[in-house]
């Protein structure tokens, strides 16, 4: 008898521009919250999780990459707001990345969350081509946005996020 073995990755592309400098503090505590969230998920559910971290400014840098959630550091000391925002290309290099990860021997999901706040100035890569990536990925991949308010959540749709997988994340103190 086989022993079922699920596994999620997860990548968090995380805007670094200095349009977020505003937003620095309140992006690594909810990233650090959400690292932990889905340690703890991981661990209650024998459920394997593995993140990449990807961070965008005026290039994409990749800080993790497909490692166990139960393994993952803060990013406090490696986030730094600063330049303009490649948002696009960001969100593309890790769906990219991500789908190169062989789906063998196990059920994969695949989960892709976006932190930003929507501003996209500096990108190599078209809209169309963004929106294109997404509206060709299997149904075992997720996109999803959090933006500091509606604005961003119109940009956001515009590069073929959908609808439905945007929300407003607090930026205040307490959020």
């Amino acid at each position: 008898m086989k022993i079922q073995n699920n596994i999620t990755h997860v990548a968090l592309v995380l805007d670094k521009s200095s349009s977020m400098s505003s937003y620095s503090s309140q992006l690594i505590k909810v990233v650090d919250n959400q690292i932990a969230y889905l340690a703890r998920k991981s661990q209650e559910e024998n459920h394997e999780v593995r993140v990449s971290v990807y961070l965008f400014g005026s290039d994409v840098e990749v800080l993790v990459y497909d490692r166990d959630v139960l393994r993952l550091p803060s990013i406090s000391q490696y986030y730094k707001a600063h330049g303009n925002t490649c948002l696009i290309d960001g969100l593309t290099e890790a769906i990219t990345d991500l789908r190169k990860i062989p789906e063998v021997h196990a059920t994969h999901n695949w989960l892709v969350f976006c932190f930003s706040d929507g501003e996209e100035n500096c990108s190599r890569k078209s809209t169309a081509s963004l929106k294109d990536l997404i509206g060709s990925l299997p149904d075992n991949y997720t996109i999803a946005a959090f933006a500091p308010g509606v604005n961003a959540i119109a940009e956001c749709k515009k590069y073929g996020i959908p609808p439905n997988n945007i929300q407003v994340w607090d930026v205040s103190a307490k959020g």
